[in-house]
């Protein structure tokens, strides 16, 4: 990804000199090409077979534009070669100042190149193409989380010795009752970056979490220049999952950070949250007493303070898929 993204930057450089495409070999491949515009907008060109005859039509939303088996003519930016050929092109638009969402749209272009090879077949591209189309449609839905909050699940995730499984139990609609549930154990993940152990609860939320066999797990940071963002983790777990996992660590991430990703990227202290991780019994977690509560009274929230609250040792739970994974 860094060698893709220099690349980027010169080709950025080259184009404020000659205002005009500019284009060069994308990293590690044959055919392909990866440009900018003269609006400083991506565009992946994508070398083609096409043995079938065919035919898409192109196709344009917020982000992306697309269009098959179109003729392009401009010079190789690395040594000034004509090229003149028919390329399906998928281009990033609408982000010029956008930085986050250059880094993602990249790292999808990274993956597409390495799993379609030197040549594929335009239905191979096509059919990749419309996934990316669906994935970007989400960036135009209302968020469904907050950045700290999003950041702390990744986090968790990303500690975890079986990243696959706490994919599959990460849960990310708001209707859902926990953050990670494998049907059998219950993680709610609380992340802070107050300088003291005190999370925000929902009465409401609290007395589902008692029903169950679930941890409150409590981590705590803070904001650093050189701490790890949002994205930052997702391309470190991407970097250890297998393709099945990568489409749909992307698809649940897209579409809990809906049109917040791309202002999603504030970076904080991993090492702090390594140390300060601890989990709870819900059991424990200070709350209001029902009694206490006068009736037709809705919609109780408060913060609980955990400093003082004995936290659980997760070693415990060997015999808890879940919950071994994360010591």
């Amino acid at each position: 990804m860094g060698e893709l993204l220099d690349l980027i930057k010169i080709l950025v450089r080259q184009n404020e000199i000659t205002n005009q495409l500019i284009a060069d070999c994308f990293p590690n491949t044959k055919n392909h090409l990866i440009g900018v515009d003269s609006g400083n907008e991506i565009i992946l060109f994508i070398d083609f077979t096409n043995a079938k005859g065919n035919s898409y039509g192109q196709s344009s939303g917020r982000f992306l534009e697309v269009n098959y088996d179109v003729n392009c003519s401009f010079e190789r930016n690395s040594d000034k070669y004509k090229i003149n050929q028919n390329f399906c092109i998928l281009k990033l638009k609408n982000v010029e100042f956008d930085p986050v969402l250059k880094k993602y749209f990249l790292n999808l272009c990274l993956d597409l190149v390495t799993k379609l090879g030197d040549k594929p077949d335009i239905s191979e591209i096509y059919t990749f193409i419309e996934k990316t189309k669906q994935l970007f449609a989400q960036l135009t839905q209302t968020s469904k989380t907050d950045e700290i909050g999003l950041w702390g699940e990744l986090f968790l995730i990303n500690e975890s010795n079986d990243l696959e499984y706490m994919i599959d139990a990460w849960h990310i609609n708001k209707t859902d009752r926990f953050d990670f549930n494998d049907g059998i154990n219950k993680i709610e993940i609380k992340t802070t970056t107050k300088s003291q152990r005190i999370h925000h609860f929902s009465l409401t939320q609290l007395d589902k979490l008692l029903t169950s066999k679930t941890m409150i797990c409590s981590i705590m940071t803070c904001k650093i220049d050189l701490g790890l963002s949002i994205y930052d983790l997702y391309e470190n777990i991407l970097f250890r999952i297998n393709d099945k996992y990568k489409d749909i660590l992307r698809e649940k991430i897209f579409k809990v950070a809906g049109n917040q990703l791309s202002k999603f990227d504030m970076k904080f202290d991993s090492d702090m949250a390594k140390t300060s991780c601890k989990y709870y019994s819900a059991k424990s977690i200070p709350s209001i007493t029902e009694g206490s509560i006068d009736i037709g009274v809705t919609n109780i929230e408060f913060d609980s303070d955990l400093q003082n609250i004995n936290s659980i040792e997760i070693k415990q739970y060997q015999n808890d898929k879940l919950f071994s994974i994360l010591n």
